[in-house]
């Protein structure tokens, strides 16, 4: 299923197997500018699969995570030296 071109869900199958194969015609009962009535070839197949798993693009796309471009604590400078003038009061 997608959404603008965006796939919103999708389901990954494995261990299929076609089990039947059809070709049909359809007709659509309207008769066309020709005199002809118009038909559709279709095929009809038949799978059969062990398991899926369902996939949802837009849900993993929540879950990244981004770190903080920040520094560490550690990295800070050390403030038991401060400069001249400045002295830490308990």
């Amino acid at each position: 299923m997608n959404a603008g071109g965006i796939e919103l869900r999708s389901f990954e199958y494995r261990d299929c197997q076609m089990k039947n194969y059809v070709v049909t015609t359809r007709a659509d009962n309207e008769e066309a500018y020709s005199g002809k009535t118009v038909f559709a070839i279709v095929d009809q197949f038949a799978f059969e699969c062990d398991g899926y798993t369902p996939q949802n693009p837009a849900m993993d796309q929540m879950k990244v995570t981004h770190t903080a471009k920040t520094i560490s604590s550690s990295d800070l400078r050390s403030t038991d030296k401060w400069e001249p003038g400045f002295s830490v009061k308990p």
